[in-house]
């Protein structure tokens, strides 16, 4: 480990006061809290999406629900009816006032700020962003090179929001969207879109769109163990798709009708294709669940199904302080499918119910839910989130999956029992302490064995606000999995035996002004894997500074070393608005990357981020047809946003 007597300082310059807004470049610090040191490719794009939504789509107090307040990390069921009670009494003019609601200190209202504001209606008030983006490798792919993949080296993205309002009471929202994915043609690039108009008794939603009941069980769109998470909020019933990932929407007609007060029927009719291949027996297998069909075999296989679903909501607030939903959901595939890798378990529809409330009294918020499909398939959910004193808070959740209960997207039926327990604890003004446990059990193992699995976390951590504007973050986690191993044993012959591998993870962050004209960055990570699987280190410096309200620069160099890939560490980098890079670190090497953003005039934004990697001994990068030839490979990204 040649690097690892570098050390990489930049020097501190002057501080200005900036908007509320400003203090906040984007949300990846906010993510990496969220999804914690190994954070799940499809769970990080998923929370992506969500938190950069709220970033540039900040929720109105003026209007928003309770339940699209609780998307907002950080705000509870009960914060939120606190919000919407206190608005309810008096209007809100300006976005400091939330920290006059009990709950709502200091660091909470820095950390969901960026994502609320308050407009003042104007009657036939409008608006309108296009965004274009370009993104390319500057290494050949071997799909490339060798001539599989089908289409053009860019990944090509271009979106309009619309929105028009009338007073406070009418709001006509549109999005549409397409996506090119690196090596896909341009015309079979993902084209989604959907018209959205909310009014006070209705909400109706055509095209793309997403649907959420309770804790998301029956309609969940995400990995299950993720109900277990407290960090998840609910979402509301029915939103626009706003994402680029082609197998996580309905898209259809959908509509909330809220005939009294504490009464809202919601309803939806989904027909959308599904991507893969039809066997010669009439079965339909998956091909992608990401979205990604570049070379000419995948993109024959591609819209060769479809899905239909359809299902119906009722809400009933039977008091300000419980809620009870109802929901029936029905799925049918136009082929039966084969739900695992290797096609042994096949449907043609699924239909399920579901029960959840939620309640919350002084201090004490908690919410449950039961869902049953036809067959039997039987889950549950439940948490607990304890408000004793502003200063302290705790929260407890659980789920169990019975083998035989699987989701209308289709994932396999697994069994899984979870629970997890948390509190934050804040001894004095800018000083934090949190610890959070977790233990998840398969009882079928995680990939249909027969052997039983048991996954184990925990985590504890510090922060401590120097100044108000300097911060100092210790954290340390534990994570236990079980793994198959390889040994030779006493007649020479080699046999597969289960262990358990400890992963010891240990964090230390220092952030010296917070998002103001200058801000610096320093960060020691230190992994070590039991079971002889080596070690990793990360020593990473970033800086972010505003030249101006039109001029913003931020730069991050990463060096790491690790034994193994069960030593790997994440690096998360700036990139261009909307977009998010979060990339794994194996072996030795370096990442670095810049991201540079002007205003030149009012109305346009031009951003630019460049990235590289280069990697200590290695001839080539990557696997299969995205490997690059070289110790190193780089990655630009050009965007324009436009406000009409």
């Amino acid at each position: 480990m040649k690097w690892l007597p570098l050390l990489v300082i930049f020097v501190s310059a002057g501080i200005a006061q900036e908007s509320a807004r400003d203090t906040v470049s984007f949300p990846e610090q906010m993510l990496e809290e969220l999804l914690g040191e190994e954070p799940e490719e499809g769970i990080v794009l998923d929370q992506a999406d969500e938190l950069v939504d709220l970033y540039e789509n900040p929720l109105d107090l003026g209007r928003s629900t309770m339940r699209e307040l609780e998307r907002i990390p950080g705000i509870t069921p009960l914060l939120a009816y606190r919000i919407v009670s206190m608005r309810e009494r008096k209007p809100f003019s300006s976005v400091t006032e939330l920290l006059e609601i009990e709950g709502i200190t200091e660091e909470l209202y820095r950390a969901i700020v960026p994502f609320v504001t308050v407009r003042h209606g104007l009657t036939g008030k409008s608006s309108a962003k296009i965004r274009s983006r370009v993104r390319r490798d500057l290494n050949e792919k071997r799909g490339f090179r060798d001539g599989v993949y089908a289409g053009t080296k860019e990944n090509i993205l271009h979106r309009l929001d619309a929105v028009l309002e009338v007073g406070r009471e009418i709001m006509v929202e549109g999005r549409l969207q397409t996506h090119k994915e690196a090596g896909e043609p341009m015309k079979t690039a993902f084209r989604s879109g959907y018209l959205r108009a909310e009014a006070p008794l209705v909400t109706v939603v055509v095209g793309d769109m997403k649907v959420e009941t309770g804790r998301r069980l029956l309609l969940g769109r995400a990995p299950m163990a993720r109900a277990v998470d407290l960090s998840v909020s609910r979402r509301t019933f029915l939103s626009g798709y706003r994402s680029s990932d082609e197998t996580a929407f309905l898209r259809g007609i959908g509509f909330e009708a809220r005939p009294g007060p504490g009464v809202a029927i919601g309803g939806f009719y989904s027909n959308r294709p599904m991507h893969g291949a039809i066997s010669g027996e009439g079965v339909f297998t998956p091909v992608s669940d990401g979205g990604l069909f570049r070379t000419l075999s995948e993109q024959s296989k591609r819209n060769t199904s479809r899905e239909r679903a359809s299902g119906v909501s009722v809400s009933l607030s039977l008091t300000n302080m419980l809620m009870l939903t109802a929901a029936v959901t029905h799925v049918r595939f136009q082929h039966p499918v084969a739900l695992a890798a290797d096609g042994r378990t096949i449907l043609r529809e699924l239909a399920g119910a579901s029960l959840s409330a939620w309640f919350s009294t002084r201090g004490v918020t908690g919410t449950g839910e039961v869902a049953v499909i036809r067959g039997g398939g039987r889950a549950g959910s439940a948490s607990f989130l304890l408000e004793p004193t502003n200063a302290m808070r705790a929260g407890i959740a659980g789920n169990v999956f019975d083998p035989s209960f699987r989701s209308p997207l289709g994932l396999p039926a697994r069994g899984e029992m979870g629970l997890e327990a948390w509190t934050d604890v804040r001894p004095s003004k800018g000083w934090k302490i949190s610890v959070a446990l977790l233990n998840v059990w398969y009882p079928g193992g995680r990939n249909g064995n027969e052997f039983g699995e048991e996954v184990r976390r925990w985590r504890a951590g510090t922060s401590v606000r120097v100044s108000g504007r300097h911060e100092i973050t210790i954290e340390y986690s534990v994570r236990q999995s079980p793994a198959v191993e390889q040994r030779v044993n006493a007649h020479g012959l080699a046999e597969t035996y289960r262990t358990i591998v400890g992963r010891h993870h240990v964090r230390g962050t220092v952030a010296i002004g917070e998002g103001r004209r200058l801000q610096w960055i320093s960060r020691i990570e230190l992994v070590e894997v039991r079971e002889s699987r080596g070690r990793g280190v990360l020593l990473s410096q970033q800086c972010r500074w505003r030249g101006s309200e039109n001029l913003f620069l931020e730069g991050k160099l990463t060096i790491f070393g690790t034994a193994s890939y069960d030593a790997r560490l994440y690096a998360m980098e700036p990139d261009v608005p909307g977009a998010f890079a979060s990339r794994v670190v194996t072996g030795d090497g370096t990442r670095a990357a810049v991201l540079v953003r002007v205003r030149p005039i009012p109305r346009l934004e031009l951003s630019c981020s460049y990235s590289i990697e280069t990697k200590d001994g290695q001839r080539s990068l990557g696997s299969g047809f995205d490997e690059v030839q070289g110790d190193h490979r780089s990655t630009v990204s050009i965007q324009a946003d436009f406000r009409l």
